[in-house]
């Protein structure tokens, strides 16, 4: 899946933040290797560092601005440190971002409304993005102007982006880690807490046909993580749970909720929650981990939840269940 529009800090950009200066290198988006400097007599526009809205139009050309072959254009807005590298196609960003619709300037996604960085890998990326960020340093901020080609094309993402639509990107690179970088740290340190990503990169966009699901009678679809094989009872309405848990948007693959993120697991009472979530809470025991994806009549239905989850969303959820109290 190529991303721009998603995602999800997890414990590993901590970790960036405090001790890389380079991330990991990756099959692979291409290195760009023209660059073009704006030949425009106008300065740019000032551009606040930080969250700040976007207002179009993107200069076609101006002083400090530059272009690559593919189209991509970008401003930079502050420098960072030019002896740290940048990352390669085969590494792992920590970034702060904001996504734009170039031709209205609505805000499609953001790192700063979730309050921290996100983690990508360079190839997951869409294209534009991952082009501009290997020319980039850790420190450097850059408004990033992204043509349709180089975005998703002809293919609407949802109702959130419509086909062909150019992207604009702020983009302020906290640190990459090569794939050496990386290796070197796993050997090291003990496996991360957090969902798998991997799993959720399997999971978008979602097949309802898949051969490891298993679909209830509700239309609620469970796919086992991992299975602990612990003795004992699932839980019943009214015990008291504690379990890790993230929440997506099955449509878009926009991250809603985690308590991963929060550092800490939730407790609750059981059957107690939405429905499609009782249900596979239900099945569950103690060190299980699923993947659940809830139809909409088995979430928040017409009415939606607040701001993150629109009406008729369909939902999709990784689930630890950690203890019955």
């Amino acid at each position: 899946m190529k991303r721009g529009i998603s995602t999800t800090g997890i414990a590993f950009a901590g970790l960036c933040l405090a001790s890389c200066s380079s991330l990991p290198d990756m099959s692979l988006p291409s290195v760009p290797t023209s660059i073009f400097s704006g030949s425009g007599e106008a300065a740019c526009p000032t551009i606040a560092s930080g969250p700040a809205a976007y207002e179009p139009p993107f200069p076609d050309d101006c002083r400090t601005m530059n272009r690559t072959a593919s189209g991509v254009r970008y401003i930079p807005i502050v420098n960072g440190d030019v002896n740290s590298g940048s990352p390669g196609a085969d590494a792992t960003i920590v970034v702060n971002y904001e996504a734009f619709l170039a031709d209205t300037g609505q805000l499609i996604d953001s790192s700063y409304t979730r309050g921290e960085s996100s983690v990508f890998e360079v190839r997951e990326l869409v294209d534009g993005w991952a082009e501009a960020v290997q020319l980039m340093n850790p420190g450097d901020e850059w408004l990033v102007f992204v043509p349709a080609a180089q975005a998703f094309g002809s293919e609407p993402l949802g109702d959130l982006i419509p086909a062909n639509s150019d992207l604009v990107y702020r983009v302020d690179l906290d640190g990459f880690l090569s794939a050496t970088d990386l290796a070197d740290v796993a050997e090291v340190m003990p496996p991360a807490d957090g969902p798998d990503m991997a799993a959720w990169q399997a999971s978008f966009p979602w097949n309802p046909d898949r051969e490891d699901g298993t679909v209830l009678p509700s239309g609620v679809t469970i796919v086992v993580l991992e299975q602990a094989g612990q003795e004992g009872r699932a839980p019943i309405p009214g015990d008291r749970v504690v379990v890790h848990y993230e929440g997506r948007l099955a449509e878009t693959s926009t991250f809603f909720d985690s308590s991963w993120s929060r550092g800490e697991p939730t407790e609750f009472v059981a059957g107690e929650l939405i429905p499609g979530f009782n249900q596979a809470q239900a099945l569950m025991n103690v060190g299980d981990r699923f993947l659940v994806h809830i139809p909409a009549d088995q979430a928040y239905g017409a009415a939606g939840a607040g701001d993150d989850i629109p009406p008729n969303a369909d939902l999709m959820f990784q689930i630890e269940l950690l203890d019955i109290r």
